[in-house]
Parts: structure tokens; C-alpha cells; sequence
């Protein structure tokens, strides 16, 4: 499985998450790699119908533990719709060369207008319920979807549980409020890295180094291992970093 741990780093303001990158079978402790990314970058991109030019609007994050091919579908899928939005007001065609041209900016829709976190969650919702009826082997899984939103003018973040067995399959939402203290745990050994976490006390970077110390701690042979990911979003940027061999890259 894995684990991920999201928190909100008042150090500089930024959501910061930060996984492990193993991949073990579901049905036993063998491990299958331990260089699996299992945080991403969703882009929010939008573009008139009359002229093929795209342009950014920001990104969110998505993290996932279990059900890795059903998560991995459901991440692609987002990428697709959420890079190819369109506003809901259209510009003439000529307009929009004349300022290709001149080296203009392209008008960008109001903020209120752009997709909110909790709206793509519902999308994202919808997506895994479609994969579900056609998954047919036993599946669990937890996928995170965060960041900055621009519409609500603040940080969010939103969990989707699903599961199916051979009877029945079955889904939840909910936020995660990040203003706590205390991070969000998710995956295997939440009771382990949370421990971990507590070792170093108030530090802002505390889930960080807990999490490293409990993939440390589980060796070659274990459903969270291998290395360390991180990712942060501002309310400007969203920064995703590689796969790491130690905190010590981060810190």
C-alpha cells in the first residue's frame, strides 16, 4: 500500500505533503518497486474552442495509497478533462489572433468562475464510481486531492475513500481540515507515523522527517518503504519534487 501525510506548514504558509514510494502486492508483503510516484500534479488549463492556445490556471495536487490502477486511471482521466476546459463565455476568433499576434494576454475568466476544489472532488467522485462498476477484482484505496483554491480564496484539501469486494463497492468524500495541528495520515501504519511525527515536537517539518524515519524503520520487506516524495502548494505555485533517498533532501 503506502503512506502519505498532509499538513499545513505555517512555516511559509503552504500545504505540504509528503509520501513514501513503495508499491507491494495487495495480497501479501512482497514488494514490487520501491520508485512509484504517488503524489501528482494536476494542471487546470483552459482554452477557447475557436483557438487551440492554452493557458494555465493553476494546479492541484493528488495523492493516492492503494488501488494503484484504479487511482492511476482516475488520475489520467483528470489530467485530460482539467486540461481542457473551456470559459463559459467565448471570444471571436479574430480577437484572439489579433492578440496572439500583438503579443497580448488572452482575457482569463473571473476566479469565480474557475472550478472549485470541492467541485472537482464531486468529478473525481464520479470518475471512480464509473471505474468501479467496470473493475471487476477486490480493490481499496484513499485518494487526496489539495492545494490552494483560487475560487474559495483558500487552502483545501478532500479525501475519496473507495472500496469493492465481490458483493458490493462502496465510496465516501469528505474534507480534510487542514487547520489542525495535528497532520492527516492516510495508507498503512497510520498509528507508526504518527508516533513518529509526535518524536519531533512542534517542528514544522515534523511529518517530514517522521514519515522518513518510519521508512527507515521497515527495511526491505514491508507495505510502506523505499524513498520519500514531497509536494507543496502556495497560493502561487504548486512544487512537486522528486523521489528522494533521505529528508535530509528537503530539510
Amino acid at each position: 500500500m503506502t503512506s502519505i501525510v498532509c499538513w499545513k506548514n505555517k512555516e511559509n504558509e503552504a500545504l505540504w505533503v509528503v509520501s513514501d514510494s513503495r508499491i507491494s502486492n495487495s495480497t501479501s508483503s512482497s514488494r514490487i518497486t520501491d520508485y512509484f510516484s504517488k503524489i501528482h500534479e494536476i494542471p487546470l488549463c483552459f482554452k477557447y474552442s475557436l483557438f487551440p492556445l492554452k493557458n494555465y490556471l493553476g494546479s492541484i495536487g493528488f495523492a493516492f495509497s492503494g488501488g494503484t490502477l484504479i487511482a492511476q486511471a482516475v488520475k489520467d482521466t483528470l489530467i485530460t478533462l482539467l486540461g481542457s476546459l473551456q470559459p463559459l463565455q467565448e471570444i471571436p476568433r479574430e480577437v484572439l489572433i489579433q492578440k496572439y499576434y500583438s503579443n497580448e494576454p488572452f482575457p482569463t475568466p473571473e476566479i469565480s468562475n474557475y472550478p472549485s476544489l470541492i467541485e472537482i472532488s464531486d468529478l473525481t467522485y464520479d470518475i471512480i464510481s464509473q471505474a468501479l462498476i467496470n473493475f471487476e477484482s477486490q480493490t481499496r484505496g484513499e485518494i487526496l486531492l489539495f492545494g490552494y483554491c483560487k475560487n474559495a480564496n483558500k487552502f483545501k484539501a478532500f479525501t475519496l475513500k473507495f472500496y469493492k469486494n465481490s458483493i458490493y463497492d462502496q465510496q465516501c468524500i469528505k474534507p480534510v481540515d487542514i487547520d489542525l495541528s495535528e497532520p492527516y495520515v492516510f495508507g498503512d501504519q497510520v498509528e507508526v507515523v504518527k508516533n513518529n511525527i509526535k518524536n519531533y515536537g512542534d517542528d514544522s517539518r515534523a511529518p517530514l522527517k517522521g514519515l522518513a524515519k518510519t521508512i527507515k524503520d521497515a527495511g526491505y520487506i514491508g507495505s510502506v518503504g523505499g524513498h520519500l516524495q514531497l509536494a507543496i502548494s502556495n497560493q502561487i505555485l504548486f512544487q512537486i519534487y522528486g523521489i528522494a533517498n533521505s529528508s535530509k533532501d528537503f530539510i
